[in-house]
């Protein structure tokens, strides 16, 4: 049973190994997916200066 139990937990090991390396390039985002202070929030004004600033995004955003 005992090693059984081990079995398990060594596949489980090989198993995130291999994922960790496929993905990783996530490590090259992880300042910006873990922050320590949150990004601060938009003001309708925020929102309303965007949309006039940028022509290409700032109609999409108005029809949201």
């Amino acid at each position: 049973m005992a090693t059984e139990g081990a079995s398990e937990q060594s596949l489980f090991q090989g198993v995130k190994d291999f994922w960790s390396e496929r993905f990783r390039i996530l490590d090259s985002y992880h300042p910006y997916l873990r922050r320590e202070n949150p990004l601060p929030l938009w003001s309708a004004a925020d929102v309303q200066e965007f949309i006039a600033s940028d022509p290409v995004h700032g109609p999409v955003v108005c029809t949201l």
